[in-house]
C-alpha cells in the first residue's frame, strides 16, 4: 500500500464510526426512504510518481456500491475506475486536461486522484441529503474528508469539477476562500483560481463536463488551456 493509500485508511478509520452513525441519522431524517452509504477513495500509485500531481474533486460519486470494510470500499473505487466509462463527457474532460498537462495517454485513471466534495449519499438518490439543508450543513462541518484527502495526496494541481453551485459548500469547507478571475476571457463563474491556506497555488473551479460539453466551443478545450497557460510551476 503506498503512503497516500495509507493515509487514507488511517483519516478514514478515525472518523469510520461518527460517519455511520452520521448515515443512521440521515436515514432516520428521511423515514429510511433509503440506505445511506459511504465512497472512500483510492490513489493510484502512478498518481504519486508523476511528474505533476492533479487531483480532480467532482460533486459527489452519483450512485455508488458500498463496501462496509474500508479497505474494500477503497477497491471498490480503484476498480470502478477501471470499469468507468472514460467516453462520457465527465472523464473524457479529466483524462484530456491531464493528458494536456502531463503527456499523452491512453487512459489517465491511474494517474489522477479523484474525490468529491460528498462522500455520503442516498443509495438511490445521491443528491437525498442536499434535500435537507441542516443535515449538509452538518456534513460539510463534522463528517467531510475531503480537506483531509488533499492534505494527504499533496497534488499539484487541484481541479473542482463542480461547477460555481457547489461553490457555496467549498467555502463551507475551506473558510474565507477566495475564488478570484483567472483571466479577462472567462468569469468567475466559468473558471476560477481558489486561493486559501490549504489549497495548492494551482487550485481551479471548473464548470461540471456535462455542462461544458453542452457549450464545447467556449467551456471545453478553451478552458482547458486557459488553465494550463496560468499554472505557477
Amino acid at each position: 500500500m503506498n503512503n497516500v493509500n495509507q493515509k487514507l485508511m488511517n483519516i478514514y478509520s478515525s472518523t469510520k464510526e461518527k460517519t455511520m452513525n452520521f448515515c443512521k441519522k440521515c436515514e432516520d431524517t428521511f423515514k429510511n426512504s433509503e440506505e445511506f452509504i459511504i465512497q472512500y477513495c483510492y490513489c493510484p500509485d502512478k498518481y504519486i510518481e508523476s511528474k505533476t500531481k492533479i487531483m480532480f474533486v467532482g460533486q459527489d460519486p452519483n450512485g455508488w456500491g458500498y463496501e462496509t470494510e474500508i479497505l474494500d470500499a477503497m477497491k471498490y473505487t480503484q476498480d470502478a475506475l477501471k470499469k468507468i466509462d472514460w467516453h462520457a463527457p465527465y472523464w473524457r474532460f479529466i483524462h484530456e486536461i491531464e493528458s494536456m498537462i502531463n503527456g499523452e495517454k491512453d487512459l489517465s485513471r491511474d494517474y489522477i486522484f479523484w474525490s468529491n466534495i460528498f462522500h455520503i449519499i442516498g443509495d438511490v438518490d445521491p443528491h437525498l441529503m442536499l434535500r435537507n439543508n441542516d443535515l449538509t450543513m452538518e456534513y460539510l462541518d463534522h463528517f467531510q474528508t475531503l480537506s483531509a484527502e488533499i492534505a494527504a495526496a499533496d497534488p499539484n494541481i487541484l481541479i473542482f469539477l463542480t461547477g460555481p453551485n457547489y461553490d457555496l459548500y467549498i467555502e463551507r469547507i475551506f473558510k474565507d476562500v477566495q475564488f478570484l478571475p483567472v483571466s479577462q476571457t472567462f468569469e468567475v463563474r466559468e473558471l476560477a483560481r481558489l486561493t486559501h491556506n490549504n489549497l495548492p497555488n494551482n487550485t481551479f473551479r471548473l464548470y461540471h463536463p456535462g455542462y461544458a460539453n453542452r457549450h464545447k466551443d467556449r467551456l471545453w478545450e478553451p478552458v482547458m488551456q486557459e488553465v494550463k497557460a496560468h499554472l505557477y510551476m
